[in-house]
């Protein structure tokens, strides 16, 4: 009994220190949110927002990234499947088609096998 308490305080606590510190006016994730697939043309205006937090992003788990980011507009494996989010910032042919498409301007948050994030990388598809 005694070590699942002792299991379930270190989880508490590991879940506290990696939880995303990120102020509103560092990045808004509402707005990032509500603007799927960049459609809306808003996501641009928090481009260089995203770029300033990024390492403060490496590290956290999937479902964190969730919190601050949403729903990412593409999920994707690699060959060496790992899994990568892709989230478009700015308004292109995703908006355009009913097939989907991965060109396109976006940023890809990559993770490593425990569904943390190892990486995000700025991606220019014409």
């Amino acid at each position: 009994m005694r070590n699942w308490i002792l299991i379930l305080g270190v989880s508490c606590l590991f879940g506290f220190a990696c939880s995303s510190n990120i102020s509103k006016e560092e990045f808004d994730s509402e707005v990032w949110k509500n603007d799927r697939l960049a459609c809306k043309d808003q996501r641009k205006a928090l481009k260089d927002n995203l770029i300033n937090i990024k390492q403060k992003l490496i590290g956290l788990s999937e479902s964190q990234i969730r919190g601050v980011l949403g729903k990412p507009d593409l999920v994707s494996l690699s060959k060496r499947h790992e899994k990568y989010y892709l989230y478009y910032y700015e308004q292109g042919s995703q908006c355009e088609s009913t097939v989907f498409t991965t060109k396109g301007k976006a940023f890809e948050v990559r993770f490593n096998p425990l569904n943390q994030v190892k990486e995000i990388n700025h991606i220019l598809q014409p």
